[in-house]
């Protein structure tokens, strides 16, 4: 029978200061942690253990929509339905950049910040395209309704009698 032991945890003082954490006085891994240990010890409480089941769980849950969506009647024809796929992909890949940083990040300190590297850019692509998919969805809902802001034109010969004169503009289009 298989028998795996599970990684032995150190107090703060044990590890180098680049593992620190503030606030963490226990359940560091060994800073030169193998794969195996690494992967062994999310089953056990470390202090981040909790960092990675939050974001494994989601990687899952955001897999399996992306996979219900993908999968149904419809999606590859849909044009619409192209920049959900888009804003879903990165949706699964940060919490799971995530969950590999928060790993794999005690076996060097080198590879701790390779992992938090990739960490930091996937989340940073999420932002990116979260911020892209909100702003395309509120392009499309001015479109749809327009309001007053977006009917002003910033040209000068719209502001001779159009009462858009904004942002220390005058009446003819020329800042003061």
């Amino acid at each position: 029978m298989l028998s795996l032991k599970l990684p032995q945890l150190l107090q703060v003082h044990q590890v180098p200061r680049v593992f620190w954490e503030d606030g963490i006085m226990s359940g560091y891994r060994r800073p030169t942690s193998s794969a195996l240990d690494c992967v062994l010890s999310s089953f056990q409480m470390t202090n981040e253990t909790v960092n990675i089941w939050t974001h494994f769980l989601p990687t899952w849950y955001f897999l399996w929509r992306l996979l219900a969506l993908a999968g149904g009647p419809g999606f590859r024809a849909e044009p619409y339905h192209w920049p959900l796929l888009v804003f879903l992909l990165p949706a699964c890949l940060y919490p799971f950049a995530s969950c590999c940083a928060h790993t794999f990040s005690s076996m060097s300190p080198r590879m701790r910040h390779i992992c938090y590297f990739l960490d930091y850019g996937a989340l940073s692509l999420y932002s990116l395209v979260s911020w892209s998919w909100k702003a395309l969805g509120s392009v499309r809902s001015s479109a749809q309704e327009p309001s007053p802001i977006h009917s002003c034109s910033t040209t000068s010969h719209s502001f001779i009698g159009s009462g858009c004169a904004g942002a220390g503009a005058t009446a003819v289009g020329r800042r003061p």
